[in-house]
């Protein structure tokens, strides 16, 4: 115990201080002492008190005073269990220095860290791959393909809507966007997105329940519409009923507040585990808002049937209105991704970290829900449109799908994607983006 202790000591205090922590425990004659029975445990608990407080920071002084007196009392009563609860505070103002100093020394190296994260992975990965210990061929593969499909996608746009050039970027950005996108999940990700996946896992769990929430929303005024019925406060109530649908998925968040978001958690990777969990309770809100909506009192079995089968059909199958609202939001989505990477090409890292600080919704977009679920006749269909929450959502994911991306292609650019042509035309993988 006494080693370790000397040990933990000398490693969060100045060097200047070591000759005395060398002295005051020295584990030899400490043991010596025990044997004959002469510790002076009061004295080393007051030394070790005075040596913490001057080294530790304030709100931990109390605990430092709290282990000398219990230390002294256990000592002055030969109380045992005393002497230990000192000890075991000993080692908790131990722990939370040690916590102190690592959150000091991120704070302090936060710019150098981030700063060079491009060329520490550049090198961590470029030694993997010449030592054999990571392939990258598939990957490489991957990318050809979806830059490929992207140049016949441009090809079919007219010459207002086609970019001057297809950006290398943009193409890394378009296969990452339709995985996250489509119904049956990716068995994996590339290789080469090995340090994001979680972060691509989680992104295609927000836009996965983006669609979900599209879909119920759908079902809603679909009922409302069939018995003749429209909406008044249209976006009012989309609002309300949003926030409720995504208060009942969170109560199948475990008690850790654990969110699926991996195949072992969610094989189908579609926020499934949640809505799946829920189904009876959320096809309850539904139809309470339909009857509500169309001024029933009472929520009936033939309200809540038809709209809990509809509800388990298009969440467990590739329909039609899961593609109609999988195309919309993929526009988006991209929209969104593409004009984020725009802003953080120029930035460095910590630019681009800082730049998501507090970030406001920028130009609204256009609403996902079809034309035939809206009332043309609503009182706020002339109005100027604010951005909805599902808007404000899909602008973050783009951020964030486009930090992951500028990065990753700053990373892989030149030692995979953009190989072969840096080597013909000995340019820089800065002229390809």
């Amino acid at each position: 115990m006494f080693e370790t202790l000397q040990e933990v000591i000398k490693t969060l205090v100045p060097e200047r201080d070591h000759p005395s922590v060398m002295q005051n425990l020295e584990v030899p004659l400490l043991m010596q002492q025990i044997r004959k029975g002469v510790l002076d445990m009061v004295a080393l608990a007051t030394w070790m008190a005075a040596l913490l407080k001057t080294h530790c920071a304030p709100m931990r002084d109390e605990w430092a005073d709290r282990m000398a007196e219990q230390i002294t009392q256990g000592s002055q009563s030969q109380d045992p269990k005393e002497i230990v609860n000192g000890l075991t505070t000993l080692f908790a103002i131990l722990e939370a220095m040690k916590l102190d100093v690592a959150n000091h020394q991120i704070r302090t190296f936060r710019v150098l860290l981030i700063e060079d994260t491009v060329p520490f992975l550049q090198e961590y990965f470029e030694g993997k791959i010449s030592r054999g210990s990571f392939q990258v061929e598939p990957a490489r593969l991957w990318y050809l393909d979806v830059r490929n499909r992207a140049q016949q996608e441009d090809a079919l746009k007219s010459p207002t809507q086609a970019d001057d050039g297809l950006k290398p970027l943009e193409a890394l950005l378009r296969g990452i966007a339709d995985q996250l996108l489509q119904f049956t999940p990716p068995s994996e990700f590339p290789e080469t997105f090995l340090f994001d996946s979680d972060r691509l896992w989680q992104l295609r769990a927000t836009i996965q329940n983006l669609i979900n929430l599209e879909i119920a929303w759908y079902i809603f005024e679909s009922w409302v519409h069939s018995k003749n019925r429209y909406l008044r406060g249209r976006e009012e109530i989309c609002l309300t009923f949003r926030t409720r649908i995504q208060s009942l998925m969170e109560d199948g968040i475990d008690p850790n507040g654990h969110i699926p978001s991996a195949i072992d958690d969610d094989p189908d990777l579609r926020g499934g585990a949640h809505w799946y969990q829920n189904m009876r309770s959320i096809a309850l809100e539904i139809a309470r808002f339909a009857c509500l909506a169309c001024g029933m009192d009472d929520v009936e079995d033939e309200v809540i049937t038809p709209i809990e089968a509809a509800l388990e059909w298009h969440l467990t199958n590739e329909s039609d209105l899961f593609r109609h609202f999988q195309n919309g939001i993929r526009e988006k989505v991209l929209a969104a991704t593409i004009a984020s990477a725009k802003k953080f090409l120029p930035l460095s890292p910590l630019a681009i970290c800082e730049s998501q600080r507090a970030v406001a919704p920028s130009v609204p977009l256009v609403s996902a829900a079809p034309s035939t679920a809206v009332n043309p006749t609503s009182s706020t269909g002339g109005l100027t449109h604010t951005p909805t929450p599902s808007e404000y959502d899909i602008e973050r994911i783009g951020m964030r799908l486009a930090h992951v991306g500028v990065l990753h292609w700053r990373v892989w650019a030149p030692l995979l994607y953009l190989r072969d042509e840096i080597a013909d035309l000995d340019v820089g993988p800065s002229a390809f983006v």
